[in-house]
């Protein structure tokens, strides 16, 4: 048997196109998925288990992009709320964060590169969405720079440079 004529169509398909990084700057995003995950890298004593939410965001026409953000940095995930217009997690109670499945945000990106050598899309900003605000967040009562120091986990004195 000769395979030339049954292998010819494999020549005339088309090779899959990858869709480029979402590039530096402000887009809109649906959260495609969402779910919570343990990560060894963000182990730490606030965070013992090192629980982050993860977050799939797609941008059309690029390449969809994923987010670790870890669930012991408050403000991180109080501003990823705010960005999806959801209701923060009240820390006396569950919180289920499928709340923010098919939701969209507004963020702010860079490119980063891993140790690898391999590019990828951070997001250096959840930005605040479009629809009102929940109540919970209207009226909470600013942080202070002390407060937002303590959530970080470090001395505000204690500053690397």
């Amino acid at each position: 048997m000769r395979f030339g004529k049954l292998w010819t169509q494999d020549a005339e398909v088309a090779p899959s196109e990858t869709l480029p990084l979402v590039p530096d700057g402000t887009h809109v995003a649906q959260v495609t998925f969402v779910d919570f995950r343990k990560k060894e890298r963000v182990k730490c004593d606030a965070n013992p288990d090192g629980e982050v939410i993860l977050v799939r965001l797609a941008v059309p026409k690029f390449e969809p992009f994923f987010v670790d953000v870890p669930c012991h940095y408050r403000g991180t995930v109080e501003a990823l709320c705010r960005s999806a217009s959801v209701d923060p997690p009240d820390p006396n109670a569950d919180w289920d964060c499928r709340v923010l499945k098919d939701r969209m945000v507004t963020v702010e990106t860079i490119h980063g590169i891993s140790k690898t050598g391999k590019d990828y899309v951070r997001v250096e900003r959840w930005k605040t969405g479009p629809a009102p605000l929940p109540s919970v967040v209207r009226n909470a009562p600013a942080r202070t720079p002390k407060q937002k120091a303590d959530n970080a986990g470090h001395d505000p004195d204690d500053i690397p440079f």
